[in-house]
């Protein structure tokens, strides 16, 4: 199997497929996996971590900070609703797998150092992508962008490569064009990591606590050394540039959140002072998310798409990273006969594969329905005017207990 792609879902099927005895090959076109600027915190949900400790992870997962709970209140502090994030996992066979936080390159070397302790007959090579995909009867033919590796031909290539999937682009066709498209739902969100005592509004040392005002969030998440992460969305119409300079990036968040300075009893103006103090020290992440469009096959022949290749999953309920992981845990046990250490028959494979397909489909649109309805709440939400007086009422709910419970019984089905 060549997976192409070392990001999280590459790496989770490398390791899933090692765990069955079985080769592959990690290629990835950047010169090292653990890229300083993906290095972004996140939260993984229970179906994400069943996975996870499935692969052998457990340490790592009772080692991480958990979250018990998720509270939204409005800027009255209020609870308007939120998520029992331990009581939903019991309700659903996940008992006993938290939700964790953790960073996004802590994650990539836990999965690398996993898949290397296990028999490596196949390792990763770095500054090398596919150039061509040719297919053939049971198997495909590779070319490489790379010229000192020969091509070669694989029972199966998994395009685990991103957004910007090359592998999606030899199947289906280039961003833009009639097949894929790409579309930019209007929001971005900022992170970074402070002390504890700048933002003290959570409400125990297990929950995320995320406040609404006019269309935007702003929340924090504990997470290791006393610390939590900050975050808050931005309503821009189109990406905005990022800053490289950390003076220019501290200036744009601070310019962002300038409409909650009189709220949070003078937190938010000890966040701008810590972070224009600290400016050589702080990673401010700006993200935006972006959707994901694909009018072609996920799986043609003896290649299939994993992870944001195949869709993207707004982020607004913790999912995008969740659902890589479980595309590709499912994928290798799909492609990987009973008895591990070889691959289906082809025959057997190719049904089992459009099997896969079905339920990964199904999956990838529950979860974008739910997150977009929780999404489109929280935009809608205002405190001003008659506007502000209906959908200050709507917004309890739209995330009240129920409406959140019934959301995540769906995203936590396996």
């Amino acid at each position: 199997v060549l997976i192409n792609g070392g990001g999280i879902a590459g790496l989770t099927l490398r390791l899933a497929l090692k765990q069955k005895s079985v080769a592959s090959e990690l290629m990835d076109l950047a010169p090292a996996l653990a890229k300083p600027e993906d290095d972004v915190p996140i939260v993984l949900t229970s179906n994400a971590v069943y996975v996870l400790s499935q692969l052998g992870l457990s340490d790592m997962v009772k080692k991480a900070p958990q979250l018990d709970k998720w509270e939204i209140r409005n800027m009255g502090d209020q609870v308007m609703g939120g998520l029992d994030f331990k009581s939903i996992a019991e309700e659903t066979s996940l008992r006993g797998f938290p939700t964790i936080c953790m960073q996004r390159n802590e994650l990539v070397r836990q999965l690398v150092k996993a898949g290397s302790a296990l028999d490596d007959k196949s390792g990763m090579r770095m500054a090398c992508g596919i150039k061509s995909l040719e297919m053939k009867q049971g198997s495909a033919h590779v070319s490489f962008s790379a010229s000192t590796v020969k091509p070669k031909s694989y029972r199966m290539v998994v395009g685990a490569d991103g957004l910007a999937s090359k592998v999606r682009e030899l199947l289906v066709g280039p961003i833009g064009g009639k097949h894929v498209q790409i579309k930019f739902p209007g929001w971005g969100r900022w992170m970074c990591t402070i002390p504890a005592a700048l933002f003290p509004l959570a409400s125990g040392d297990r929950t995320m606590t995320e406040f609404w005002k006019e269309g935007r969030r702003i929340g924090s998440w504990p997470c290791a050394g006393g610390n939590v992460v900050f975050y808050g969305t931005v309503l821009h119409p189109r990406p905005a540039p990022i800053p490289d300079n950390p003076q220019a990036r501290i200036d744009a968040f601070c310019k962002d959140f300038e409409f909650v300075k009189e709220d949070f009893g003078g937190a938010i103006e000890r966040i701008f002072e810590h972070l224009h103090a600290n400016k050589k020290r702080i990673d401010l992440k700006l993200e935006y998310p972006a959707q994901l469009k694909v009018e072609g096959d996920i799986l043609q022949g003896s290649a299939a798409l994993i992870g944001q290749a195949a869709w993207s999953i707004n982020p607004a309920l913790f999912q995008d990273y969740s659902m890589a992981i479980e595309d590709a845990f499912s994928l290798a046990n799909a492609i990987v006969s009973a008895e591990g250490g070889k691959l289906l028959p082809e025959e057997d494979m190719d049904i089992a594969l459009r099997a896969w397909r079905t339920a990964r489909r199904s999956k990838a649109a529950i979860v974008e329905q739910a997150s977009e309805e929780f999404h489109k709440a929280a935009k809608s939400f205002s405190n001003k005017g008659l506007m502000g007086f209906i959908t200050s009422r709507l917004a309890p709910v739209a995330v009240n207990e129920r409406s959140m419970n019934a959301r995540f019984r769906k995203v936590y089905r396996l």
